[in-house]
């Protein structure tokens, strides 16, 4: 999906409300409608994969998502331009298709049930939450918060691909490796959206 379709007009009130709700975070969550009637939500879940560049995102998000806590709930995943050009991009092969699918298949059907880790594994886990450092981007300062749990979905992706519900420390390392990987271009993939803005609130503070 692209990222410029799905935002529309309101999307800091909408940004704002995941963050308030505690999407990803509650076991429900009760919304009162206008009408007066409430509606409850078991186990939200609210997944969101799309794309777009730099200047169609700053376009899409006002400069006050920096102060939602808005980006700290989302991975930036950046692609170095390669400068190639291709005139007539081709789909991906039915074969391929097919290989996607059967893959996706066995995985719903050989894992369930809840994850487990391994005496190993915590300990890795206890070493990558105590050492990790902050990003040095100020605009991912409510990020380092939140880095463990985006951490811990991710783990939990990659031991389904393993078709297994049993966590190693293995498995904790190559997440590790994949989130450090996306996070080193995290702050290129925002390009310069809310640097201005954060280098006004961080002179005001220090006054």
């Amino acid at each position: 999906m692209n990222l410029s379709t799905l935002l529309v007009e309101g999307i800091l009130i909408f940004v704002i409300c995941l963050a308030s709700y505690g999407i990803l975070t509650s076991q429900f969550i009760g919304i009162e409608l206008k009408n007066g009637r409430s509606v409850t939500i078991p186990f939200p879940v609210c997944n969101i994969l799309a794309g777009t560049n730099q200047e169609n995102f700053a376009l899409a998000f006002p400069p006050e998502i920096m102060a939602t806590g808005f980006l700290s709930r989302i991975l930036l995943i950046y692609g170095e331009p390669t400068g190639e050009r291709i005139t007539f991009p081709t789909d991906a092969t039915q074969e391929v298709k097919e290989a996607i699918k059967k893959e996706l298949q066995e995985i719903k059907q050989q894992v369930s049930g809840r994850a487990q880790t391994d005496s190993e594994a915590d300990t890795v886990l206890d070493e990558i939450y105590k050492q990790w450092k902050d990003l040095p981007d100020i605009r991912f300062r409510t990020y380092s918060s939140r880095r463990f749990t985006q951490l811990i979905k991710i783990i939990l992706s990659v031991t389904a691909s393993y078709k297994t519900n049993r966590i190693n420390s293995r498995i904790v390392k190559e997440a590790n490796t994949y989130l450090a990987a996306a996070e080193h271009l995290m702050s290129k993939a925002l390009g310069e959206f809310g640097k201005g803005n954060m280098e006004i609130s961080l002179t005001g503070f220090l006054v």
